[in-house]
Protein backbone atom coordinates (compact mmCIF):
# COMPACT_ATOMS: atom_id res chain seq x y z
CA UNK A 1 0.00 0.00 0.00
CA UNK A 2 1.43 3.36 -0.98
CA UNK A 3 1.66 6.31 1.39
CA UNK A 4 -0.44 8.84 -0.53
CA UNK A 5 0.87 11.82 1.42
CA UNK A 6 4.51 10.84 0.74
CA UNK A 7 3.79 10.28 -2.97
CA UNK A 8 2.15 13.67 -3.33
CA UNK A 9 5.00 15.36 -1.46
CA UNK A 10 7.61 13.68 -3.68
CA UNK A 11 5.97 14.96 -6.87
CA UNK A 12 5.20 18.39 -5.46
CA UNK A 13 8.75 19.42 -4.49
CA UNK A 14 9.92 17.51 -6.59
CA UNK A 15 12.14 15.23 -4.55
CA UNK A 16 14.16 13.46 -7.25
CA UNK A 17 15.59 10.86 -4.86
CA UNK A 18 12.11 9.99 -3.60
CA UNK A 19 10.81 9.80 -7.18
CA UNK A 20 13.64 7.41 -8.10
CA UNK A 21 12.73 5.26 -5.08
CA UNK A 22 9.08 5.19 -6.24
CA UNK A 23 10.04 4.25 -9.83
CA UNK A 24 10.31 0.76 -11.27
CA UNK A 25 13.48 -0.10 -13.17
CA UNK A 26 11.45 -0.40 -16.38
CA UNK A 27 9.48 2.84 -15.96
CA UNK A 28 8.01 4.30 -19.16
CA UNK A 29 6.96 7.96 -19.31
CA UNK A 30 4.90 9.41 -22.15
CA UNK A 31 4.65 13.16 -21.67
CA UNK A 32 2.60 15.68 -23.62
CA UNK A 33 2.68 19.09 -21.98
CA UNK A 34 2.13 22.62 -23.20
CA UNK A 35 4.37 23.53 -26.13
CA UNK A 36 6.64 20.47 -26.02
CA UNK A 37 6.17 17.76 -28.63
CA UNK A 38 5.28 14.37 -27.13
CA UNK A 39 8.29 12.98 -25.29
CA UNK A 40 9.12 9.42 -24.27
CA UNK A 41 11.49 8.42 -21.49
CA UNK A 42 12.36 4.97 -20.17
CA UNK A 43 14.32 3.41 -17.34
CA UNK A 44 14.65 4.03 -13.61
CA UNK A 45 15.44 7.74 -14.14
CA UNK A 46 12.65 8.32 -16.68
CA UNK A 47 10.50 10.49 -14.40
CA UNK A 48 13.46 12.53 -13.19
CA UNK A 49 14.63 13.15 -16.78
CA UNK A 50 11.12 14.21 -17.79
CA UNK A 51 10.72 16.62 -14.85
CA UNK A 52 14.14 18.16 -15.36
CA UNK A 53 13.44 18.70 -19.06
CA UNK A 54 10.07 20.22 -18.24
CA UNK A 55 11.73 22.67 -15.88
CA UNK A 56 14.59 23.50 -18.28
CA UNK A 57 12.77 23.67 -21.63
CA UNK A 58 9.56 25.31 -20.50
CA UNK A 59 10.98 27.11 -17.50
CA UNK A 60 8.08 25.70 -15.56
CA UNK A 61 7.48 25.07 -11.92
CA UNK A 62 4.53 23.11 -10.59
CA UNK A 63 2.50 22.18 -7.60
CA UNK A 64 1.03 18.72 -7.12
CA UNK A 65 -2.11 19.21 -5.11
CA UNK A 66 -4.24 16.08 -5.24
CA UNK A 67 -3.83 12.32 -5.53
CA UNK A 68 -6.75 10.14 -6.59
CA UNK A 69 -6.62 6.36 -6.48
CA UNK A 70 -8.53 4.61 -9.28
CA UNK A 71 -7.46 1.09 -8.27
CA UNK A 72 -4.63 -0.67 -6.46
CA UNK A 73 -2.55 -0.29 -9.61
CA UNK A 74 -3.58 3.18 -10.82
CA UNK A 75 -3.45 6.71 -9.39
CA UNK A 76 -3.65 10.23 -10.74
CA UNK A 77 -1.63 13.14 -9.41
CA UNK A 78 -3.19 16.51 -10.26
CA UNK A 79 -1.76 19.97 -10.06
CA UNK A 80 -0.81 23.09 -11.95
CA UNK A 81 2.16 24.11 -14.06
CA UNK A 82 3.35 27.70 -13.68
CA UNK A 83 5.41 29.00 -16.59
CA UNK A 84 8.15 31.50 -15.76
CA UNK A 85 8.17 32.70 -19.39
CA UNK A 86 4.58 32.68 -20.72
CA UNK A 87 5.79 33.79 -24.16
CA UNK A 88 7.31 30.32 -24.61
CA UNK A 89 4.03 28.47 -24.06
CA UNK A 90 1.35 31.08 -24.65
CA UNK A 91 0.03 30.62 -21.12
CA UNK A 92 0.96 31.50 -17.57
CA UNK A 93 -0.61 28.41 -16.02
CA UNK A 94 -1.87 25.01 -17.09
CA UNK A 95 -3.54 22.24 -15.12
CA UNK A 96 -2.16 18.73 -15.34
CA UNK A 97 -3.18 15.21 -14.42
CA UNK A 98 -0.54 12.49 -14.39
CA UNK A 99 -1.87 8.95 -14.69
CA UNK A 100 0.47 6.49 -12.99
CA UNK A 101 0.26 2.73 -13.35
CA UNK A 102 1.70 0.84 -10.40
CA UNK A 103 3.29 -2.56 -9.97
CA UNK A 104 4.39 -3.68 -6.50
CA UNK A 105 3.76 -0.13 -5.22
CA UNK A 106 6.20 1.37 -7.74
CA UNK A 107 5.25 3.38 -10.77
CA UNK A 108 5.98 1.54 -14.01
CA UNK A 109 4.08 3.76 -16.47
CA UNK A 110 3.30 7.49 -16.53
CA UNK A 111 1.11 9.37 -18.98
CA UNK A 112 0.43 13.09 -18.80
CA UNK A 113 -2.88 14.81 -19.47
CA UNK A 114 -4.17 18.36 -19.18
CA UNK A 115 -7.29 17.42 -17.20
CA UNK A 116 -8.36 14.85 -14.64
CA UNK A 117 -11.22 13.78 -16.92
CA UNK A 118 -8.79 13.00 -19.76
CA UNK A 119 -6.64 10.91 -17.39
CA UNK A 120 -9.73 9.10 -16.07
CA UNK A 121 -10.90 8.35 -19.60
CA UNK A 122 -7.45 6.97 -20.50
CA UNK A 123 -7.51 4.77 -17.41
CA UNK A 124 -10.99 3.47 -18.30
CA UNK A 125 -9.70 2.58 -21.78
CA UNK A 126 -6.80 0.67 -20.23
CA UNK A 127 -4.05 3.03 -21.41
CA UNK A 128 -0.72 2.13 -19.84
CA UNK A 129 -1.98 -1.14 -18.37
Amino acid sequence: MIDERAWLAAWDKPDYDAIRALSADDLEVTAVTAAIDPRHYSGPDAAVSWLRELRERLRADWSATKLTRFADDAIVVEGELCFMDPATTGAERQTFAVLMRLRDDKVHWIGTFVTFDAAAEAWQRGVGA
